[in-house]
């Protein structure tokens, strides 16, 4: 949040803070930054982020082990796709 007011970028607040920011990461900020991640990576990254807002408030579940497979598969590829591009973004902004 304290990135955000010395951007001078809305604050997020509410419920939905967290789908906000990560929208906001997902585009480019100009004359700040690029996106800090691919496009192609925001919905794995959504889709993680929601099953980490379920799992957090599902106090007793059975899980479903085929689901957390497929949330195993959505890190993988949204990690794989994002940790270049950040390196790419962070050497960047360093030169910049």
């Amino acid at each position: 949040m304290r990135l955000e007011r010395v951007a001078g970028l809305p604050e997020r607040t509410g419920a939905s803070w967290h789908t906000a920011l990560l929208a906001d990461a997902a585009v480019e900020v100009p004359g700040l930054r690029p996106p800090l991640f691919p496009a192609e990576a925001h919905a794995d990254w959504d889709a993680l982020l929601r099953f980490r807002h379920f799992l957090r408030h599902a106090y007793v579940v059975d899980l479903d082990p085929s689901k957390l497979v497929v949330n195993l598969d959505r890190l993988d590829r949204a990690v794989a796709a994002t940790d270049d591009w950040l390196d790419l973004v962070l050497s960047g902004l360093a030169s910049g």
